[in-house]
Order: C-alpha cells, then structure tokens, then sequence
C-alpha cells in the first residue's frame, strides 16, 4: 500500500512520491473565503476570535488548515507585530498562542501574531503528511529504517489497520522539505504580510520532532525566518551531508541576527535509545546547530535547554514557552 490505500483513509493529495508517480490530483477547492472567526467554545479565552482559512500549496498539491491568533490590541494599535509559525497547528497551535499571551504577559516579549499550519483533513492525513512535508531529500535507508516502529504506532494509532500497516510501502514518505519551505517562502508568508500588519524583521518558525527537523532545514536554507525553536529534533535525517550543508550555509550572503532556540526533555535519551539513537544521536543533533553559529560568528545565536521531568512529547509546552521568551525577548540569555 502506498499512496492509493493512504488516500482510502483520507491522505490524498500528500504529494508524496512512493511508486516514482505523482500522488492523485485533488479537486480543487474554491477560492477560501476571507477568514472567519474561531468557534464560540473558545469565548472569553485567548483562542476568542482565532482566525481560520485554507491554503492550497502549488509546490505540492495539498490543502493548508491556517489558523491566525492576533494580539488583543491588534486592531487598536495599528502597528506591525513579530510573527511566529508554529508547525503541526491541528494539536500546537492552541499551546503557541496561549503561551505567546502568557510570557508577554510577564512583560518579557512583545505581543505578536501566531499562525498554526497542519495539512487539511482527518488526523492520519496530517500524520503522513507531516513525514513528508518536514524531511529532507535524500534521507539515508538507515533512517528509514529505524523509523518503522514509529510509524506503525503512530499510523495505528490514526486508526490504520493491521493489514493495511502490513501492506503499506513507507518507503516513498519523506523529502518533500523543499517543496514545504516553498509553500511557506512563496505563499504563506506572502499571504500573511498581506492580510496582516507582519514585521518582517522578526519572523519566527517553530516545530517539535520531525516538525523540529523542518525547522533545521528551514534554517539551514537561508528561509526568511530568523527565529528558530527547535524540538527534540534529529540531524540524521541528513546523513554525511551535515558538513556540505554547514559550508554552505556560511558561505550565505545573510547579515541578519538569527536566533535559534533547541529544547529536549530529560527522558528522552531512553526513547531514542529504542529509536536506535541515544546520547551520540543527541550530540550530533546539538552539534550541527552549533556549527551554524561557529559558521556565522557574531550573527548566529544558539540556546540549548534540557526539559526537567518531560519525555519526547510532554515536552512540547515548554518548547513552544521557553522558544518565545528566547527568540522573541530584547536578548537571547545564556544558559544557566
């Protein structure tokens, strides 16, 4: 099974290049209509108001959910704002635009505008999707490999079938990372800045996991964000490419002051053990970062933080928190 039995459970249009062919052409939907209001569930809470629309990506087919929280004196101060893009917005989203709301509220960042981004539809969609949209081309078979185990739970768990697992080819899920960044070079962020009042001079982009391996890439690449919150993310999505990329990257015309924020829970070394990682995977994660600072000294800031009591998931809140003070504060502190 690869992209015909994924869009049976509602993964059509992934975009993902499994058998050598282009995924199915989805219908096309009409044209979005001017963003709506959040649910009145969400009445007297800070998501009062949050703004959905869709976005079709040209660079790969697929439908975008975007939710947009603004400040609460957007409307009134007529002023531009940062921005931060939290990636995997269907469940970090709501933490993102609260957590934006609580640490200003400490008078230790500016407001700013929060956008969610997740692939539409059910939520084994986005869990395939996300695999493609947030890897790097080229992912070495080892990687791939070592990945299986966390597929089967996580597609089990989206509500996959024994068969249906069984006969799934996983092979063909992954590097589409240059396509995504394209959507949100060329779309998003276009539709962002012209829809809302964005300062471009502080963009940030955050993910957790492979969403946190985006996230590297997206840095990487010379995106136009300069504030980076990364999540017990991996390098070895790169494989022997990591020094090729880092030579580039220092070799980037970019004057701009970049941050970038990594986060990993204190647990986590004993769940990527079972992933066939560890603490050498771990340091190579860290170290690739740290190399973009040593490629751009003076230009380039890297923060490290070790989530006390949080594995590879429950550290996701104070990621999203501990991201926005760094990143967006008046300095980047050092570690303690």
């Amino acid at each position: 099974m690869t992209i015909a039995m994924l869009a049976a459970l509602g993964v059509a249009g992934t975009g993902m290049a499994g058998s050598g062919r282009a995924a199915p052409a989805q219908p096309r939907p009409a044209a979005p209509a001017p963003a709506t209001t959040g649910a009145n569930v969400w009445t007297g809470t800070y998501l009062d108001g949050v703004q959905r629309f869709t976005l079709h990506a040209n660079s790969n087919g697929v439908d975008y959910d975007i939710w947009v929280s603004l400040p609460p004196g957007y409307d009134r101060e007529k002023r531009a704002y940062p921005l931060l893009v939290q990636l995997d917005g269907q469940s970090q989203f709501a933490l993102a635009a609260t957590a934006a709301r609580l640490v200003h509220s400490d008078s230790l960042v500016d407001d700013m505008i929060v956008v969610g981004v997740a692939a539409a539809g059910p939520a084994i969609r986005h869990q395939a999707q996300r695999l493609y949209d947030y890897t790097p081309d080229n992912v070495p078979a080892s990687v791939k490999a070592r990945m299986v185990p966390y597929l089967e739970k996580g597609f089990k768990a989206q509500g996959m079938s024994d068969a249906e697992w069984t006969a799934l080819d996983t092979s063909g899920i992954y590097g589409g990372a240059p396509k995504f960044l394209a959507f949100l070079e060329k779309q998003l962020l276009p539709t962002l800045k012209g829809r809302y009042r964005v300062d471009t001079a502080t963009m940030g982009l955050s993910g957790h996991s492979v969403g946190g391996a985006f996230v590297s890439y997206a840095l990487l690449m010379g995106s136009s964000f300069n504030r980076y919150s990364i999540g017990s993310y991996t390098s070895d999505w790169y494989g022997d490419r990591i020094p090729a990329l880092i030579d580039a990257f220092a070799k980037m015309p970019d004057r701009r002051d970049i941050r970038v924020y990594e986060a990993h829970g204190d647990y986590e070394l004993t769940q990527l053990a079972s992933l066939g990682g560890g603490q050498a995977a771990l340091d190579r994660a860290l170290n690739l970062l740290d190399a973009t600072a040593t490629a751009r000294p003076g230009l380039v800031t890297v923060t490290h933080r070790v989530i006390a009591d949080a594995g590879h998931s429950g550290m996701v809140p104070a990621q999203i928190t501990g991201g926005i003070r760094i990143l967006f504060g008046p300095a980047a502190p050092k570690a303690p």
